[in-house]
């Protein structure tokens, strides 16, 4: 925003076959909204399963990794240089993975998108954002910008299918096994 404060406005997840979408004015706070939605992963459903975020190391990151470490009984974060490749969480007997996608495939979701021909990334005018004070400023952009969240889901989603499916069959080897770009080259 505007004035300084970062906090998250919108956030969605999608599993392949549902979107879980959240919004700023359904909740006390941005804290809430992040919790609400890790405590949504956290079900029977995702267990041992792994969520990709694009862009977890930079942006992203900072938003969810407090929140986690009060959620999660076991929490580890594995680190390169200043990057953060993966985190561990586990709560009772259930374990969730978050990796970095841009590790993984460096480039913008655009750019991937395109690539890997796929659906083409959505647009929002993020200084909207900066405009919007109150709750109804926000829920004038609620559509637009979920509608755009959900957009990148599927992007990221569907991008790495295909590059799953490109990897498994060209060398046999699981992506969800390999962190970062350079340790797939490595491996191959």
């Amino acid at each position: 925003l505007s004035n300084g404060d970062l906090r998250v406005i919108s956030a969605a997840f999608y599993d392949g076959e549902k979107y879980n979408t959240f919004f700023i004015n359904d909740f006390i706070d941005s804290d809430a909204l992040i919790t609400k939605m890790i405590k949504d992963l956290f079900i029977s459903e995702y267990h041992k399963k792994t969520v990709y975020i694009h862009n977890l190391s930079g942006f992203d990151g900072m938003f969810i990794l407090n929140i986690l470490s009060d959620i999660a009984d076991d929490f580890e974060i594995i680190r390169k240089e200043d990057k953060i490749v993966i985190i561990n969480v586990g709560k009772d007997n259930f374990k969730l993975t978050f990796k970095d996608s841009l590790l993984l495939l460096p480039s913008s979701l655009k750019d991937l998108g395109k690539g890997f021909g796929v659906e083409a990334k959505g647009d929002f005018d993020h200084s909207k954002t900066d405009l919007c004070l109150t709750p109804l400023q926000f829920e004038s952009i609620r559509e637009d910008l979920q509608a755009y969240n959900s957009q990148d889901c599927l992007v990221l989603f569907n991008v790495l299918v295909k590059f799953s499916e490109l990897i498994f069959e060209m060398f046999k080897i699981n992506i969800s096994d390999i962190p970062t770009i350079s340790s797939l080259a490595l491996y191959i």
